[in-house]
């Protein structure tokens, strides 16, 4: 399977509010050098912004940045539960956070360097600090399966969507009016269209 590749880095929108600019900018600098925590406090910092700004898909998009350092993080996961009447998708977040609860002994892991490792059997994409994380099969030209491996049998479908977005689109244009999108279908659950700016919706 190919991964998809988008054309450039990330640009912020001229009329975006500049104190959630700089904030998203500082957080996206520190999360390039390496400066998890930096870079986590940053992501929940510019979606708590965005969120006084009434900015609900900001806000969605910075907290899912801070999930994308770490997966278990569960800060931003009851910040997207709180929002998530504005942004659709509640059922999703709020099972993620009741499995964050059932299951803390998961390995701390973040996706931002997902990738797709292909071989004569499949494709499972691997993550920093857990390795194989969920097994890929493209059945269609815009439909992807989605399964995923132990010990993350019971992984949620909003971080299995995070998962396979990072693993999908190297560099997400995050700000893009016409984002690529691919359907994916994840374990026992209806199919869904996920774009590279991570928004996903019922297909």
């Amino acid at each position: 399977m190919m991964a998809f590749r988008a054309a450039s880095h990330v640009q912020s929108r001229p009329w975006m509010n500049p104190k959630l600019r700089s904030l998203s900018l500082e957080a996206e600098a520190a999360a390039r050098r390496g400066d998890i925590s930096d870079a986590l406090r940053g992501f929940i910092d510019a979606g708590d912004c965005a969120v006084g700004l009434e900015k609900w898909r900001s806000a969605a998009r910075c907290f899912r940045s801070a999930l994308e350092l770490d997966l278990m993080r569960r800060e931003p996961v009851a910040r997207l539960v709180r929002i998530a009447s504005h942004i659709g998708n509640e059922h999703e977040w709020s099972a993620y956070a009741h499995v964050l609860e059932e299951i803390p002994s998961w390995p701390r892991f973040g996706c931002r360097s997902a990738r797709i490792v292909t071989n004569d059997v499949g494709s499972i994409v691997e993550c920093t600090g857990a390795g194989a994380v969920i097994d890929l099969m493209m059945t269609s030209s815009e439909l992807v399966e989605a399964h995923p491996l132990e010990p993350f049998v019971r992984m949620p479908l909003a971080m299995a969507l995070l998962i396979v977005r990072r693993a999908l689109w190297i560099t997400p244009r995050t700000e893009t009016t016409k984002p690529a999108r691919v359907r994916v279908a994840f374990g026992g659950h209806a199919p869904v269209w996920l774009d590279e700016r991570g928004d996903w919706a019922p297909s």
